[in-house]
């Protein structure tokens, strides 16, 4: 399925919020966004829609797989430090991933 990415803004244009969507168009894209109350109707220029082909057809992979490809994409992890992927192997990478994920996942598990 066609991927696309919601961008929404929080108070200016350096802080947002991305989201990967699945749809077979930018308008099912944004009303996908507004029905999950993430954009409002009132904020046309508040958020932006556009196709992101290297997600295409990953709605089945796994969350290290699609945090594997945003992280060579460059996309930030607030509060969180992975290895640069521009110097770092994807080795690096899952030492990072499990030392992060897999302690949040241990530590939900015991809630």
């Amino acid at each position: 399925m066609k991927a696309y990415i919601g961008k929404a803004y929080i108070e200016s244009e350096h802080n947002f919020q991305r989201y990967i969507i699945y749809a077979g168009s930018a308008y099912i894209a944004k009303m996908v966004l507004f029905q999950a109350g993430i954009i409002s109707t009132n904020s046309s220029e508040n958020f932006e829609i556009y196709r992101e082909r290297n997600f295409d057809d990953s709605e089945n992979a796994s969350h290290y797989e699609i945090t594997k490809l945003q992280w060579k994409l460059g996309w930030k992890f607030y509060g969180m430090n992975p290895p640069d992927p521009e110097t770092s192997i994807e080795k690096d990478y899952k030492r990072w991933y499990q030392t992060e994920y897999l302690t949040i996942k241990s530590v939900d598990k015991k809630r």
